[in-house]
């Protein structure tokens, strides 16, 4: 770790009877912030305790360490604590991100950081959250902002601030062996490829796919705080965000001149699939899985980039999303993607729909296939059409979920393939952001102080 700064003291909590207290010191009291900058940017520690100087090689056996080297072991670290020592909130997520934009607050942004990676947030909330409004903003200045999807589960719309902005990479946690580059491991033996149970996702009613991508999140190993150099195990969404943002800086570092929407594209383009406990013909559902498991070298490598036309609200998505659509009447809906060559060579391609599990009354159509020729920006419509009478667009369900005083609402549970029989015209009330502190994401961690208007 190079730098960084404490922004609220030992005892800050998020509440009114703990104000923030600056610190010039980010030392971590729980393990969970070491952890997290472990696997996105340790060097490694060996088995006799020295840290480890490379080589960070395909060739090179990491399997004795003790503490295994993170996805990006050369990048420059630096440290931004925004919780206290205890089990509260926090509420300085965007004085955070200010100061990854101008560190030194000379009001010259050049010396901003190329990528974020923010390990925390608050559940059930919508991209106009203040947090994902400021990470939006952050990206928008050009710093690519990863941040964990959440670990509220199977839910709809559950994916939390900051990660529900359009612009941050939300990530999923996958359930494997390994992680996206040979260091970070999973100390699993009985993993499966499928998405971990608690990882969230959302966000339909903003027209949006979330998470975007998946990386390894259960049982995972990396640094311990004040142990010397020893390690700890730990499970989340917030394990697994720290391994997409090291290869992010893997991809700025070889791309220097990529923007943060070609940094996510390449991510996202070259995911692998997570074909699940189901059929490994089909992968796990976008809602669940995003793009697919991130994959460091390949995203390294590649020099075709595909990304949606942005839309109104919702500006660099890279993904398509048509959004939560009850059609009463067949419908069709194109989303235009463009395709760049970057290869300095032509090139064809050809668009083909990879097919997911199954979703109830929804038919895909992907149109617009063209040959790519030096430099050639071509496009591509993709279209889906919506069977009467059946909810549509991206999975929607689970149709039983409610929370503490919200009605219940008419959505069909597409994500297990079951159209729902009842209804009421209604979602569930939503608290105001206001109302809400974010809470690192693990397992097991106590709920969010977000609760709905009584």
């Amino acid at each position: 770790m190079v730098g960084g700064t404490d922004l609220v003291g030992d005892a800050y909590d998020g509440t009114p009877a703990h104000p923030p207290v600056p610190d010039a010191n980010p030392m971590d009291c729980d393990t969970h912030g070491t952890h997290v900058a472990s696997t996105a940017a340790g060097r490694g520690v060996t088995s006799s305790g020295a840290t480890y100087a490379g080589p960070w090689t395909s060739g090179t056996d990491l399997s004795t360490m003790t503490v295994a080297p993170g996805v990006a072991p050369e990048a420059d670290l630096y440290a931004v604590k925004v919780f206290g020592c205890g089990d509260g909130g926090t509420a300085v997520v965007a004085q955070a991100l200010e100061w990854a934009a101008d560190p030194d607050h000379d009001g010259d942004f050049t010396d901003k950081m190329d990528v974020v990676n923010l390990s925390l947030g608050s559940d059930f909330a919508s991209p106009d959250d203040p947090d994902a409004v400021a990470a939006n903003q952050a990206a928008a200045a050009g710093t690519v902002v990863v941040a964990a999807a959440g670990n509220t589960g199977d839910l709809h719309d559950a994916v939390s601030s900051p990660a529900s902005a359009s612009r941050v990479i939300a990530v999923a946690a996958s359930d494997d062996g390994s992680g996206v580059a040979g260091g970070v491991r999973s100390v699993r033996t009985d993993a499966v490829d499928d998405i971990a149970t608690f990882s969230a996702r959302g966000f339909g009613t903003a027209g949006e796919v979330k998470p975007d991508v998946a990386a390894p999140g259960v049982t995972i190993s990396a640094a311990n705080s004040r142990s010397g150099t020893g390690a700890r195990t730990m499970s989340g969404t917030s394990m697994a965000s720290p391994q997409v943002a090291g290869a992010a800086a893997v991809v700025r570092g070889l791309h220097p001149d990529w923007d943060v929407e070609r940094v996510k594209a390449a991510l996202m383009n070259t995911a692998a699939t997570v074909t699940g406990r189901g059929d490994p013909a089909l992968p796990v559902a976008a809602v669940r899985a995003g793009a697919g498991r991130v994959q460091v070298d390949a995203a390294a490598r590649t020099t075709t980039l595909a990304t949606a036309d942005a839309v109104a609200g919702s500006p660099g998505a890279v993904g398509v999303s048509f959004g939560d659509l009850p059609v009463s009447a067949d419908t069709v809906l194109t989303r235009t993607v463009t395709v760049r060559n970057l290869s300095g060579a032509a090139r064809s391609l050809r668009a083909v729909d990879a097919g997911a599990r199954a979703a109830a009354g929804v038919r895909r159509v992907v149109l617009g296939a063209r040959r790519l020729g030096r430099l050639d920006r071509r496009r591509a419509g993709r279209r889906q059409r919506h069977r009467a009478g059946a909810g549509a667009g991206r999975p929607l369900g689970p149709a039983a979920h409610r929370r503490p005083g919200a009605r219940r609402h008419r959505w069909c549970d597409l994500h297990r393939g079951v159209d729902a029989a009842w209804c009421s015209p209604t979602p569930p009330t939503r608290p105001t952001p206001s109302r809400c502190r974010s809470t690192p994401h693990r397992t097991r961690w106590p709920p969010c102080a977000r609760r709905p208007p009584r």
